[in-house]
């Protein structure tokens, strides 16, 4: 009953005034109008890659994309609120999945408290309100997370391979919404896995999580078969042209702007 109290009220201040206070500027219009392309013409105007990466050719997956496609056909509208439905959704199914978690470690009245803290945080409900690609992180790391602590702790084998499975889902989802993700997801998965590795998990799973990645990275592949792998290059331009001191200087005075304003909004 508290957590669904929570969850409701949760709800009410994340979808007041949802569409006329609805953040809305150029990365949502430019989303908009691809959105708008492919409801009007059919999927095939639906993008192989997602948003450029801020400051490089370099771009995500396109998973948010298809997210707003689905919420568009689903609503029978391509109006700029009804593609933040996604991002909504996430949200608040963030929720839960956060109490669970937390329940794996805390007892129940801790859990909830630090829920409420989450479900009400101004960062969440604010990225809640507009849709924009890494607003689903929340949800989408925190399952991944929890499904590689459940691949340990689930003492049945075949729900563990399954555990491993909504990884390689929750991973292959989370990856194409912020490069963060990319390369952070599978370092907390290593240095958890040194640790308490799943021996139990049958060869099998490996193999199946595996696919599923491939699979949702398939737009990604054709994309850089028909580009001569473009995108790849960009990766490695982002990741070695932009070296020395002033970029050093730079990133040391983007992380002291970052802490500030964290604090300030928390």
């Amino acid at each position: 009953l508290a957590l669904g109290l929570i969850i409701s009220l949760a709800f009410a201040v994340r979808f007041w005034n949802f569409g006329p206070w609805l953040y809305f500027e150029a990365d949502q219009a430019r989303d908009a109008n691809i959105i708008k392309a492919a409801v009007e013409n059919g999927p095939g105007y639906l993008p192989l890659l997602g948003p450029r990466a801020a400051g490089t050719f370099l771009r995500l997956g396109p998973a948010e994309y298809y997210f707003q496609y689905l919420a568009a056909l689903l609503f029978g509208s391509y109006e700029p609120f009804v593609l933040a439905y996604p991002a909504l959704l996430f949200s608040l199914l963030s929720i839960p999945l956060f109490y669970f978690f937390l329940k794996q470690f805390f007892s129940r009245p801790v859990s909830l408290s630090a829920t409420a803290v989450w479900a009400f945080s101004f960062i969440l409900i604010q990225y809640s309100r507009f849709a924009w690609n890494p607003n689903g992180l929340p949800f989408w790391s925190l399952l991944f997370i929890f499904s590689i602590f459940k691949t340990f702790s689930q003492e049945n084998q075949k729900k563990a391979g399954l555990w491993l499975l909504a990884a390689a889902v929750s991973y292959g989802i989370a990856s194409q919404l912020h490069f963060l993700a990319l390369v952070g997801l599978p370092l907390a998965a290593v240095l958890f896995w040194i640790f308490y590795f799943p021996k139990k998990i049958k060869l099998y799973f490996w193999v199946a999580a595996v696919a599923v990645v491939l699979i949702l990275y398939l737009p990604m592949f054709l994309s850089e078969l028909s580009t001569g792998g473009d995108n790849f290059k960009q990766f490695k331009y982002a990741l070695t042209a932009k070296t020395g001191g002033e970029e050093e200087v730079a990133i040391l005075t983007k992380a002291r702007s970052d802490l500030r304003q964290v604090a300030i909004a928390f």
